[in-house]
């Protein structure tokens, strides 16, 4: 959502800049953007979780510039699609932008500004989000506090094993334990007579 705000304020900001009136019409540009922007958020998402299902068929762990990389095999995977429906859709409000009619006009410029906006973010400062939300994951931190670790269950389960052989390995047989109660009651014994 981050994105799709950016691209709003940066699209409505160079339509200001250039001079074009906004009209109520506009307004129903946030919706427009709203879609066009989480379906190629949901495009370079599905594309990364794609390539991470690759790399975890191949290897069990990848390590820092291997989830790296994997983030620019998603971005080349899913950016012909992303930039072909923004070019479309940049386009189509472009030649609209050709009518008579000052409010559809306007509306067609401020929506093309919007969404080329929203394709520069989606390609530079998602992507970065996203690189950042990886390493984040893979040091295994929260979301929201991103200070704090978190263990998965199969640490816990390993952690459990190790107690648990810990404590088999620290258990003596009562075989041992009845024969150093009869060295200790003979050392008494001997204590006492003396």
């Amino acid at each position: 959502l981050v994105t799709i705000n950016c691209s709003l304020i940066c699209g409505f900001g160079i339509t200001s800049l250039v001079q074009v009136p906004l009209s109520d019409m506009s307004l129903i540009l946030v919706f427009v953007v709203v879609g066009v922007g989480v379906d190629d958020i949901i495009i370079v998402v599905d594309s990364l979780d794609r390539q991470k299902k690759y790399q975890n068929e191949r290897m069990e762990k990848f390590s820092n510039e291997e989830s790296i990389e994997c983030i620019a095999k998603a971005i080349g995977d899913a950016g012909p699609t992303i930039f072909l429906t923004s070019f479309t859709n940049l386009v189509a409000f472009l030649v609209a932008a050709t009518t008579d009619f000052g409010g559809a006009r306007w509306f067609c410029i401020s929506g093309g500004f919007i969404l080329f906006s929203l394709f520069l973010l989606t390609v530079t400062f998602f992507t970065a989000i996203l690189t950042i939300d990886e390493k984040r994951r893979e040091q295994k931190r929260l979301d929201c506090v991103c200070c704090i670790k978190y263990s998965n269950g199969e640490e816990k389960e390993k952690r459990s094993m190790v107690k648990k052989e810990e404590k088999d390995n620290n258990l003596v047989s009562s075989e041992e334990v009845l024969e150093n109660v009869k060295i200790t009651t003979k050392d008494c014994e001997a204590y006492d007579t003396s």
